[in-house]
């Protein structure tokens, strides 16, 4: 067993987590374009923004960062930016990419503040019933 495999395991479970807000939102999203009663545009949106910006926050979280690093195995190290760091056992490309392209995505998300992830969606979610 790699020597970080419970720090990875523990990161997808968190993912996981997160991505199941996120596809309840994308459910939500499809059925507003498809079978939502008129009517129920406002509500919808208030339902879409509020889970986003839940996953968002569940995302750039002080716990989340802080499960990410640990999987990193180094609190200083940028894997995005790092092509010499290796969190787990340097066989283990599938851990490395996870690190990788989480940090890549964490780093990005981080930049938007969660109230403007709830505004942007309750409007996106208010244009696509226009």
């Amino acid at each position: 067993m790699p020597r970080h495999a419970h720090e990875i395991d523990a990161l997808k479970t968190k993912l996981l987590e997160i991505q199941h807000i996120r596809d309840a939102a994308a459910l939500l999203a499809w059925d507003q374009e498809t079978q939502m009663p008129a009517g129920g545009g406002q509500a919808r949106a208030g339902h879409l923004a509020t889970l986003r910006t839940l996953a968002h926050d569940k995302f750039i979280s002080a716990d989340f960062e802080a499960l990410l690093r640990r999987a990193m195995d180094d609190p200083a190290t940028d894997p995005a930016t790092d092509p010499t760091h290796h969190a787990t056992e340097p066989d283990d490309d599938d851990a490395q990419a996870l690190l990788r392209e989480t940090w890549i995505d964490f780093t990005n998300a981080r930049t938007l503040p969660s109230e403007f992830v709830n505004r942007l969606e309750h409007a996106c979610s208010l244009a696509r019933q226009v």
